[in-house]
């Protein structure tokens, strides 16, 4: 690798995490926002309450959001473990850090959750639809 090609991953990085930041920062506005609407929203509330599927819907939405925070919590300390091993040399060594390193790696584990969150998200979305439109 040479310079002009750390420059390139660079870019590729800075790109991904603004699309990161900007998914999680959506996805975790709409799983707060959609059920505060229809919780201010009397007649809708009302309709969701009576249909039986207010629970389901609420908890769609919940554990979407848990997903989203459990996320970030994880990339949180993942970073942390990797700056702390840049400043004490003995730490890399660890278990711990290898640990650390190999889920940094995994793509896979950012990716399930953000879809899972989507599906989460779209289904509660979908069944509040049907309420509202009988």
């Amino acid at each position: 690798m040479n310079a002009s090609d750390d420059n390139i991953a660079g870019s590729y990085y800075a790109a991904y995490e603004q699309h990161s930041a900007i998914l999680r920062t959506w996805l975790v506005a709409y799983g707060v926002g959609a059920p505060v609407l229809v919780l201010t929203n009397e007649k809708v509330w009302v309709l969701l309450r009576q249909s039986g599927d207010s629970r389901l819907i609420a908890g769609c939405f919940l554990l979407g959001v848990a997903l989203q925070v459990v996320m970030a919590a994880l990339n949180k300390a993942l970073m942390w473990s990797s700056y702390y091993a840049e400043e004490h040399s003995d730490y890399a060594a660890t278990r711990r850090y290898s640990l650390t390193a190999i889920l940094r790696g995994q793509f896979w584990i950012d990716f399930l959750a953000d879809v899972s969150a989507i599906i989460l998200f779209a289904y509660a979305t979908y069944r509040m639809f049907l309420v509202l439109a009988a």
